[in-house]
Parts: C-alpha cells; structure tokens; sequence
C-alpha cells in the first residue's frame, strides 16, 4: 500500500475516533430511525435516474462512436463506482477504462481521454458556483484556499485539454512533438495511444456535444440537490436549497482529500463543518450527514454489484453460444 493510501486510512480513522468521542451514536441512531419514509421511499429511483443521466452524459464525448451501446457504458461506469468505493486511490477509474474499452473494443487511452474530460467538466461548474458561495456564506480561510486551489488547477487542466483537442494532432505529427516521437524505442505504440487519447478529449471543441453535456451537467446537479433535500426532508432539518448546494460544494472539497475507500470520515467531518457554518449543529447535522453519505454509497455499490454480476453472466452466456457454434461448424 502507497503512503498517500495509508495516509488517507489514518485520517479517516483518526475522523472516525474524533466523531466516536464527538457525537452520542445512540442519539444518532434514534435520529436515523426516526426519518419519514414518505421521503426516503423516493430516494432509490431519484439515484437511479441520475446515474443514468450521467451515463449518458458520459455517452456524449464518444461522438466517434455512433453505435455506443448504453449498457456498456452504464455498467461499465457503474462497475467503476463499485470499485472506488471498495479500492484505495480512486482505482475504480481504471476499473472504468477497462471495462468499457473491452465491452465496445475502444482504445484504453481513448475511454481515459473521456473521463478526463468529465473530471475537468465537473471542476469547471464548480468554479462557476464558488464565486457566489463565497459571497453568501461564511467560508472560512481553509474552504476559500481549497477552493482557489481547485479552481487554478481545473483551469489549468481545462486550458491544457482544450490546446491538446485543437492542436494535438498537429504537434504529434509535426514539429517537436514527431522528433520527441522519433528518438522513442516504441514509436508506433506510443504514436497509437496518443492519437487514442487525442480522440477522447475532441468532443471539448465540438459546439453540439458542449451543448449536450452542458444540459446534462445542469441536470446532474439538480439531482444532487434533491437528493440532499430529500434526506433533509426525511430527517426534518430546516435547510434552503442554496445552503444545501453549500454543504454540497463543501462535501465535494473534502472528498479531494486522502481517505479510505468511499471516503469514510473525511465526508463525514466536511458535512458537519459545512453544517456548522450555517447553524446546523449537533447530532443532527451528523444524521444528516451519515445519512447522505450512506444513500449515496449504496445507491452506487448495489447498482454496481448487479452490473458486475450481470456483465459476468451476459460473457458467460456469450462463450457458451459461441461453443456451440464451433462444434456445429465441426
């Protein structure tokens, strides 16, 4: 295991210790019974629907592949869920890459190309909305330095990409990028990848896919807001929809930090921070928070399980067709 792996497992241990000695867990407890199914009943098909908005949205930057199959990046994305949840370092992602490369015979290089993509995406809306956050709330030094942070590094990225999609083929044909290429001992490999991940990352120049993604962004995030009101709802805690996009904002900064799989802790102690902020305290801003986090991890984990064992049995029914039809051609 990698130092920032351990790393990240001792903070959330060490969160974890802090909100055992913090919090009384059977007032938690008696606070999570007592929450109004009328609003967690919806709860399951709200997450559904936005997984396969986001499904979908992903589906958009493979524009070079019209006849994408939508289970195959559905389950392929819901597999990488699965996987983030259960493995260090966010190890889902390349779970991701895997499998939806092999599902539809796409270049590795070209499906990471995609999710780099949606990475910066979801960045560069967060920038949109961190402006506006800092003027209505009271941040406190450490979210405003977290949050610059993460706004320099997405521009950079986001401009970077942006160069790559209007000029990477370019450079990797001529120029210093086809001498660099040439002194490498396997020329044609790298070339290949390159050129596949250069097709990942175009649809950031294309006007009606930046629509479309643009749409579903909007979308997703109307999702994550009623989802969190939904919870809010269940456990009759008083909250308007701007402070829930701030805990929200928050809650996203804080899953940037190392922590065990599927943030345990560290999205716990960024919840109740974030709570704290608007006078939500006590434990209810913990039920609030557990139970968020909870909703959001199982509504990820079963959906990427079944999907797991799905794609398993849809391969193991493929082979077995295509057994007996090599013994009938013999």
């Amino acid at each position: 295991m990698k130092f920032k792996d351990l790393l990240g497992v001792g903070l959330s241990c060490a969160v974890l210790i802090w909100l055992a000695f913090t919090y009384d867990f059977s007032e938690l407890w008696t606070a999570l019974q007592g929450a109004d199914l009328f609003y967690v009943v919806p709860l399951p098909f709200v997450i559904a629907v936005s997984f396969v908005v986001r499904a979908m949205r992903w589906r958009e930057l493979f524009f070079m592949s019209s006849a994408m199959r939508f289970w195959s990046v559905f389950s392929s994305m819901m597999v990488g869920y699965l996987f983030n949840n259960v493995l260090p370092a966010r190890a889902g992602e390349l779970v991701r890459v895997y499998a939806l490369g092999k599902k539809e015979s796409l270049s590795k290089s070209a499906v990471l190309g995609t999710i780099l993509v949606e990475k910066v995406v979801d960045l560069l809306v967060i920038i949109l909305l961190l402006p506006a956050m800092i003027f209505y709330f009271p941040f406190p030094e450490w979210v405003k330095g977290a949050g610059w942070t993460v706004a320099v590094v997405a521009v950079c990225a986001s401009v970077a990409l942006a160069l790559m999609a209007l000029f990477g083929d370019r450079v990797m044909k001529t120029g210093i990028g086809k001498r660099l290429l040439e002194k490498q001992p396997h020329m044609d490999r790298i070339r290949l990848a390159g050129d596949s991940f250069l097709s990942g990352i175009k649809g950031l120049v294309k006007g009606e896919i930046i629509f479309k993604y643009t749409m579903y962004t909007v979308l997703l995030w109307g999702f994550e807001l009623a989802i969190a009101a939904l919870v809010a709802a269940a456990l009759d805690i008083q909250i308007s929809t701007g402070e829930l996009l701030f805990v929200i904002l928050v809650i996203v900064f804080g899953t940037t930090v190392p922590s065990s799989p599927g943030y345990l802790g560290t999205f716990e102690l960024f919840g109740v921070t974030a709570l704290s902020l608007i006078g939500i305290e006590g434990v209810g801003a913990l039920s609030f928070v557990v139970m968020l986090h909870a909703v959001i991890f199982l509504g990820s984990t079963i959906p990427g399980v079944f999907c797991l064992t799905a794609d398993r049995f849809i391969s193991h029914s493929y082979s077995k067709v295509n057994l007996k039809q090599a013994l009938k051609e013999k």
